[in-house]
């Protein structure tokens, strides 16, 4: 996966009609499936994989997978920020681990969904590097944003408020 490069893979039907184009950072054939992996921009490097497989004259695609299948999770410049893509991506056990045993023990997914709960993007304040704004859906052509402030203590998450 050299970066600025990019795979790409046509898949055609019997009568030579295009069934599929793939472009993506990494495509490989194995055990009769194609593999897909796109590298996905976050602060720790995460990639999304789809399985491909023909089954007849069908083309199946797997549910999405996200995690590091290429290379381990990198350092994060900002723990916050981290923290909200994860969220973002639904990998909740991951945002607990960026924080401290104190604040993990008193939440699990459902209550770390529950507190962050929609948002289409989240943006670090040029400002202060321990906020971060959830971009939430558009709301008549604005979009509202919800900024939360993170204590960070020996390089995890203490503590989240809402501002």
């Amino acid at each position: 996966m050299a970066h600025g490069t990019k795979d790409t893979a046509r898949i055609v039907a019997p009568d030579r009609s295009q069934k599929l184009f793939l472009s993506a950072d990494s495509i490989r054939a194995e055990g009769g499936q194609l593999i897909v992996t796109e590298r996905l921009r976050t602060q720790r490097g995460h990639e999304r994989r789809t399985v491909y497989r023909a089954e007849g004259t069908e083309l199946l695609t797997s549910r999405p997978q996200i995690g590091f299948f290429s290379h381990a999770p990198t350092e994060p410049a900002s723990i916050p920020l981290a923290c909200c893509e994860a969220v973002l991506l639904g990998e909740y056990r991951e945002a607990l681990s960026l924080m401290d045993d104190a604040l993990a023990r008193t939440l699990d997914e459902a209550a770390v969904q529950e507190f962050f709960g929609e948002f289409a993007a989240a943006r670090p304040f040029l400002t202060d590097s321990g906020t971060v704004g959830l971009v939430l859906a558009p709301e008549e052509g604005i979009f509202p944003v919800r900024r939360l402030d993170f204590s960070v203590e020996d390089g995890k998450i203490a503590n989240i408020t809402e501002a």
